[in-house]
């Protein structure tokens, strides 16, 4: 997949933001391979996000945002996890990573008189998927 200038505008942005951890980790006698495995990446993977050339998946900017508060917007956007209580910079929660994900998008019918309902659907324990039906105006 091609990537934007969005992109790599991020990746860049997101490279930034996690040198600095990533420099703590290595004073703290941390392996890069150790600290890659902590973000659910391989070493090399880790070494291209430190470049600021790719950009990483959803589970990477997910992980870096719960083990080291790394959190860059995407064009202006921004994500937020659900957090227990505050944590101060570079602290860890002993639970599995974010719980939830608040992603902001928008759902738009193509005239102001067509109708549009959203539904969620239980599919497992704590997993809802979202139904969405729309039904055009005559």
């Amino acid at each position: 997949m091609k990537q934007t200038p969005e992109d790599l505008r991020f990746a860049g942005d997101f490279a930034e933001a996690l040198r600095p951890h990533i420099a703590e980790e290595k004073e703290r006698g941390r392996s890069l391979k150790q600290i890659a495995e902590r973000l659910g990446v391989t070493e090399p993977a880790l070494k291209k996000y430190l470049g600021g050339k790719t950009t990483p998946c959803l589970r990477t900017v997910v992980l870096a945002y719960d083990r080291y508060g790394v959190s860059v917007p995407y064009s202006g956007v921004s994500f937020a996890g659900s957090v227990r209580g505050k944590r101060r910079r570079g602290q860890t929660r002993n639970s599995s990573p974010l719980q939830q994900l608040f992603l902001p998008f928008e759902i738009q019918t193509p005239r102001p008189e067509d109708r549009l309902a959203l539904k969620l659907l239980p599919t497992g324990v704590s997993r809802y998927q979202l139904q969405v039906t729309l039904r055009l105006a005559r």
